[in-house]
């Protein structure tokens, strides 16, 4: 699972829904760069969750 920094509101929606479901990604990279993270995403190297907004063309 790539995720935003530590602390962004994006990560802290994501990481208390996930302890919600129960559900604990066995790895994680953490990206300081919202684009450093689509282009990984792009070449199939992982997962995210981000807002709508920040992924639209």
């Amino acid at each position: 699972m790539l995720l935003t920094e530590t602390g962004c509101s994006y990560r802290n929606h994501l990481e208390a829904l996930l302890q919600l479901e129960g559900v604990r990604p066995l790895q994680m990279i953490e990206f300081a760069s919202i684009e450093a993270i689509k282009q990984c995403i792009i070449a199939g190297l992982g997962m995210t969750f981000l807002p709508k907004m920040v992924v639209e063309k």
